[in-house]
């Protein structure tokens, strides 16, 4: 696989993994159906964690190829998204 088809298929993992964690995280704060629902809370946290092992795989494939600023970004989102 190229780096390219890699850093492509991170990135749709990303978006679908940050959607889901999205959309999870959404309903257990606003419905008091599913605030206390452990699956709805596995669901979000593995999403979250997927979301994260996604966005370093896509920063990994292309980081020869990003600029300072880029770089210095996505390792921000990166800490960012381990301290949530």
């Amino acid at each position: 696989m190229d780096i390219d088809a890699a850093h492509r298929i991170a990135i749709i993992l990303h978006a679908a993994t940050s959607t889901v964690c999205s959309l999870a995280g959404i309903v257990l704060v606003v419905s008091t159906r599913f605030a206390t629902s452990r699956r709805l809370f596995a669901v979000y946290w593995w999403m979250l964690v997927g979301m994260v092992l996604s966005l370093v795989g896509a920063m990994v494939a292309y980081w020869n190829v990003y600029t300072p600023g880029s770089r210095l970004t996505f390792s921000g989102l990166l800490l960012l998204a381990l301290y949530m």
